[in-house]
């Protein structure tokens, strides 16, 4: 299927960081969440790319005030990361 490739959920990653800066929070949300919903079907669980799409998301989620469900992602992100680099370098 041609919506589910792994390039275009990086450019729904990447379209959601310009939304973000442009103060469009809620459609940054929206193509972070598409973009993970893919790389969870595609790529291996733990993938760096999830981590990343996950910071991103979390971020967005923060400055609308959800704390709580930022803090999740970001406790999964930064424990995805420590297994994948090692704790020497968070």
């Amino acid at each position: 299927y041609r919506d589910e490739h792994l390039d275009i959920a990086t450019s729904m990653n990447n379209l959601g960081s310009v939304y973000f800066d442009l103060g469009e929070v809620h459609k940054s949300i929206e193509l972070y969440n598409q973009a993970l919903a893919i790389y969870n079907k595609k790529l291996p669980v733990g993938h760096i790319k999830i981590s990343k799409t996950c910071n991103n998301l979390a971020n967005s989620l923060l400055s609308l005030g959800k704390s709580r469900e930022s803090k999740e992602l970001l406790e999964e992100s930064l424990a995805t990361i420590t297994q994948r680099y090692g704790p020497q370098h968070i």
